[in-house]
């Protein structure tokens, strides 16, 4: 996998794929890095495809491969997606959606592309938010919210 905004995934046939991260967070359960990326196609019924993995040694893309981390991500995930059916993000352009996810879920937005690989303090920026994320989530589970 390359680092930075993109990277690309070879598939089992030899086509490769571009995807564009979304997010990237730790869960302080399982000590792992989650990767949350598209690769921009759609469903059926024309919704964008988002996929999630671990990021593993080398920015290696490793299978999610039990419930409780896909309970995690999900999680994530449906909050966004209750975000948009609420109409959150309704006439913003990609910059203010970003800033809203920010101050909303505490995700930081991806940075812009830049010709620098994404760095360990990139990564480390992007983990501590999710991180603050994922508290901020459990302690409304704790009570009754969410």
């Amino acid at each position: 996998m390359e680092c930075g905004n993109t990277f690309t995934v070879t598939k089992d046939d030899g086509q490769t794929v571009e995807c564009s991260v979304l997010f990237t967070f730790e869960s302080a359960d399982s000590g792992k890095t989650y990767v949350v990326f598209t690769d921009e196609s759609r469903d059926e019924m024309g919704n964008t495809m988002v996929y999630a993995n671990i990021l593993g040694k080398h920015n290696s893309l490793e299978p999610i491969e039990t419930d409780e981390e896909w309970n995690v991500v999900e999680g994530i995930l449906n909050q966004l997606e209750r975000e948009a059916r609420n109409g959150s993000f309704d006439g913003l352009d990609e910059d203010e959606v970003a800033r809203l996810l920010e101050d909303r879920i505490n995700v930081a937005p991806e940075p812009e592309l830049d010709p620098e690989p994404y760095t360990l303090e990139d990564l480390n920026r992007d983990v501590d938010a999710l991180n603050a994320f994922m508290r901020q989530l459990e302690a409304e589970m704790g009570e009754g919210g969410v």
